[in-house]
């Protein structure tokens, strides 16, 4: 039985690259095998139809960057903003990498007809990853002794904000690679926004208008 998982597993990983590259309506299970340079028996042994074997890719690919996602190792003696700058580098390196891509890829072209898709993505890696953002800082603000918190919404923008300027391009220009330079300011720009978006929350002095960091800073 676990050779047989791995067979499949193994077809599954060949079977990507169809899926992620084509059109969805213009695959079928002939030149799915083709180009996954696997026996059309095998793929019919597995998958009796082109939509299973998508959902068995994207489910593939969902694990497979759910997984990396929990590696993560906050470091808790960092100050929130270099605690927001170490997972921000994390997170990116994520979003740059071939699963990660290739998911996104799936997702774009394919998650309006494919709501399920949309929604375990949403689910199983948007909704996690941004919720780990806030705890971050508020495990850096613990260690100070204090209660940091985040505006509502801000580590969902930080999230699609990395998206879109880390995994995006790499998907519509990918021929194009932005120089170190380039990447450093876009990283520094990120985390300065989200940063700003933190708030020590006082509860004893607290009368409903948060304080951000920055402004606790200026005026102690």
């Amino acid at each position: 039985m676990a050779h047989r998982s791995a067979g499949k597993a193994e077809l599954i990983d060949k079977m990507r690259r169809p899926y992620v590259d084509a059109p969805f309506h213009r695959l079928t299970l002939t030149n799915i095998a083709r180009a996954s340079g696997v026996s059309m028996w095998a793929v019919r042994y597995w998958f009796d139809n082109v939509e299973r074997g998508f959902r068995a890719v994207a489910n593939h690919l969902i694990e497979q960057v759910r997984d990396q996602f929990t590696i993560y190792d906050a470091k808790t003696s960092l100050a929130v903003h270099d605690a927001i700058s170490d997972y921000a580098d994390f997170v990116a390196s994520i979003m740059r990498s071939p699963d990660y891509v290739d998911l996104l890829s799936l997702v774009l072209r394919n998650g309006c007809h494919h709501t399920w898709l949309a929604r375990a993505f949403e689910r199983d890696i948007v909704k996690p990853a941004s919720r780990r953002l806030e705890d971050i800082v508020l495990d850096a603000g613990h260690h100070q002794g204090l209660v940091i918190l985040m505006k509502e919404g801000t580590a969902r923008r930080f999230y699609r904000r990395l998206e879109s300027e880390f995994a995006l391009p790499i998907i519509v220009r990918p021929t194009e690679n932005l120089d170190d330079e380039g990447c450093a300011r876009l990283m520094q720009d990120i985390v300065r926004e989200a940063f700003e978006a933190t708030y020590l929350f006082d509860l004893p002095a607290h009368r409903g208008q948060p304080r951000s960091l920055e402004t606790t800073a200026l005026s102690a």
